[in-house]
């Protein structure tokens, strides 16, 4: 993603090394707001196989220059180009939605400036903690957010987390194959 001002110019551009305040505020306000929009970054059930160790998907709120294991990657930080790469979406968001929460997260970094943690690329860097890999406390985390709650109003943020919860009840309700095949036998 990059931001282009009225003149069309790429805010994120500088003449300096690095990163830009900007891209850095923007990065920064992703990686803060990105585990209250983990629900619809991973809308699904399924989506939280993809958070598993050695699943070579991002899993935390980190970033990295040109590291794609990051959940923010920064491939270009000057020019035209200088841009941020969210990555913890998965084939199955809605992009509305997602593209959403992901600007969201950059507005709130312009305006906020979060501290950014050191790169994942960098060897003093503290790893982040993880994204959770439960659905549950995703939903929990989005329908408890003043952030959500800002960005895409109460009423949206109540029947979004309310569809997710009982799509959660009803599917951890229903006995499945796998479990009949499994358990069946030894009982």
């Amino acid at each position: 993603v990059s931001v282009v001002d009225d003149e069309g110019r790429n805010i994120f551009d500088h003449d300096g090394d690095g990163p830009s305040e900007r891209l850095r505020a923007a990065v920064g306000g992703c990686l803060e707001t990105m585990p209250d929009a983990q629900a619809v970054f991973a809308p699904h059930m399924n989506s939280y196989r993809r958070f598993q160790p050695l699943s070579f998907a991002p899993s935390a709120p980190d970033w990295g220059f040109d590291n794609r294991a990051a959940g923010v990657r920064l491939p270009e930080v000057k020019g035209p180009a200088a841009r941020l790469e969210h990555r913890i979406a998965g084939a199955d968001v809605n992009p509305y939605l997602a593209l959403t929460a992901i600007l969201g997260g950059i507005l709130y970094g312009l305006d906020n400036a979060p501290d950014l943690p050191l790169p994942l690329d960098d060897p003093n860097a503290t790893p982040a903690p993880r994204l959770t890999d439960d659905w549950r406390k995703a939903v929990r985390s989005f329908a408890s957010s003043p952030f959500i709650t800002d960005l895409f109003g109460a009423r949206y943020q109540e029947v979004y987390a309310k569809v997710r919860e009982d799509e959660i009840a009803q599917l951890t309700t229903e006995i499945s194959q796998i479990e009949y095949r499994t358990y069946l036998g030894r009982l």
